[in-house]
């Protein structure tokens, strides 16, 4: 390397013993505790100057091992005497699951059941979210989990970290996801000195040492040392570059990611086997040298970027220049033939908690509705509130200025909409054309309340348009419409995970690769 004339400043590996000694041997201590702790050692190619070559333990890795030691002891303790539970995490699936409704998360049964797929970082980083700890302080505030708030704060700091060691983006506007420059270096020192002390203070029970045992001293130590060494060395590394003429440094850069992806095009070459011969392998090699990009699979351990679905409007909608959604009743009563008659149907109820989460979720709606191009400013103005008291409570957690605080009527429309997919919940998947349906009974439910959008404005807004197809009717149907459409794909996604069988090619892949999956 000293003949090319690169210079290498950093290392990055995934804590494995091997990678561990051979580092120990180029003078690097890995001793958290001992006088002499140092992540680093200088480059053997350059003895005659001072050239530190900085070690990173890929903070992705450790992430994974942060999850793993949490899930298999079960309980931690804090340095204030706070338990940290799993059985927390576990419990907010369950109640997810229950009420039919995500807190705003990702959390899924497979992230419970990690030790079924333990490389993969997406689960790791979905449950040590900032998502799933404002998830747990609602629910602690609702009284359906208790003593949460140690467990919650855990997830935000390893979150913290996770985004400070993981940013991609000059641009991040996050608090902690931010690259490192002259302006965040200071914020970034403060916040570690809070990390390691934090870090420094947890420990767990084993039935050997009655008095605790310290994480930073156990065998699980790598996931948390680890942490604390990329950030460390992440600030000193700002250091060298900086005169070079960088003046910010992505954490995201020196991670192992880029491995993985390249990792994950190369097995994808031989039909995703991860075990080509040297024909197929020097074969894959060639292929991928000639690409301008590469890119993994979207099931591989890591992904680049996440893609977004645009929702699919339908060509044979009545188009109307000036309508807000498009409706088509040639026929509604098509969707009621069977069920004139069906009023013995139970009646469902809407418990606080599901309360709060459509009342959340209609900001997601309401976000939607303003992107469209022919949304007049009074209408706008309808949707909206800057009156915190209607809010909901996931919101006042979650909310750093961004978020959209929904008036109390596009909440009344929500919750109605909710109502009535809950009494249909029976028929969701066998029944044709569920959509219109669902839109035109919740229609039904709402159109006799006549305090929704009637402020003055409204009423002399719609005053010279059309009595069936004014703005107000158009804006009722349309987040109806949304509502459901949202509703709707939760559904379809939790009812196919419920009947999807148990992926065993991950577990069976060094004896056989394929099995039907």
């Amino acid at each position: 390397m000293k003949e090319t004339g690169a210079i290498c400043h950093s290392i990055t590996f995934d804590g494995a013993p091997s990678n561990l000694s051979m580092y120990t041997s180029l003078s690097a201590n890995f001793d958290y505790f001992s006088s002499t702790f140092k992540p680093w050692f200088n480059n053997p190619a350059t003895p005659e100057q001072s050239n530190p070559i900085y070690l990173f333990w890929d903070a992705a890795h450790m992430l994974k091992l942060v999850r793993n030691t949490l899930g298999e002891k079960q309980v931690l303790v804090n340095g204030k005497g706070e338990i940290i539970k799993w059985n927390h995490i576990v419990k907010l699936q369950e109640i997810q699951e229950s009420k039919g409704l995500h807190a705003a998360n990702k959390l899924k049964k497979s992230h419970i059941q990690y030790y079924e797929n333990k490389m993969n970082v997406r689960l790791a980083a979905q449950t040590l979210s900032k998502s799933v700890c404002c998830s747990l302080l609602l629910c602690e505030e609702l009284k359906l989990l208790s003593g949460a708030k140690a467990t919650a704060e855990f997830c935000e700091i390893i979150n913290n970290v996770f985004d400070l060691t993981n940013c991609r983006n000059k641009l991040g506007k996050g608090d902690y996801y931010c690259p490192i420059n002259d302006e965040k270096i200071n914020y970034i020192k403060d916040y570690l000195y809070y990390i390691i002390d934090y870090i420094e203070g947890l420990k767990y029970y084993d039935n050997s040492q009655q008095q605790g045992i310290h994480i930073l001293k156990s065998q699980r130590k790598t996931g948390f040392l680890g942490l604390i060494i990329c950030l460390t060395n992440l600030l000193k590394l700002f250091d060298v570059v900086k005169p070079y003429g960088m003046s910010y440094l992505l954490s995201y850069k020196i991670s192992q990611d880029h491995l993985e992806v390249f990792f994950s095009a190369l097995r994808s070459r031989g039909g995703f086997n991860n075990n080509p011969n040297a024909i197929k392998f020097r074969s894959a090699y060639k292929r991928l040298l000639v690409r301008h990009e590469i890119s993994g699979s979207a099931y591989g351990n890591c992904t680049l970027l996440d893609k977004s679905i645009i929702l699919f409007v339908s060509a044979n909608k009545r188009n109307n220049a000036d309508a807000l959604c498009h409706y088509n009743d040639n026929d509604e009563s098509k969707y009621f033939e069977e069920f004139e008659h069906d009023y013995d149907y139970s009646t469902p109820q809407l418990d606080e908690y599901v309360h709060d989460v459509v009342k959340y979720t209609s900001g997601f709606i309401v976000r939607k509705i303003s992107k469209q191009k022919n949304l007049c400013d009074i209408c706008y103005k309808e949707l909206t509130t800057e009156d915190m008291f209607t809010a909901s409570m996931l919101l006042k957690i979650k909310n750093k200025g961004k978020l959209i605080n929904t008036s109390i009527d596009v909440q009344k429309i929500c919750l109605a909409t909710e109502y009535v997919i809950r009494m249909h919940n029976d028929i969701l998947i066998i029944k044709k054309n569920i959509c219109e349906i669902l839109c035109i009974k919740s229609l039904n439910e709402v159109c006799f309340d006549t305090s929704i959008f009637n402020s003055d404005t409204m009423k002399n807004h719609i005053l010279n348009q059309d009595v069936f197809e004014n703005h107000r009717s158009q804006l009722i149907q349309l987040i109806i419409r949304h509502y459901i459409k949202i509703r709707l794909h939760h559904f379809a996604k939790v009812h196919t995970l419920s009947i999807t069988g148990k992926s065993i090619r991950r577990n069976l892949t060094k004896l056989i690769l394929f099995k039907n999956q």
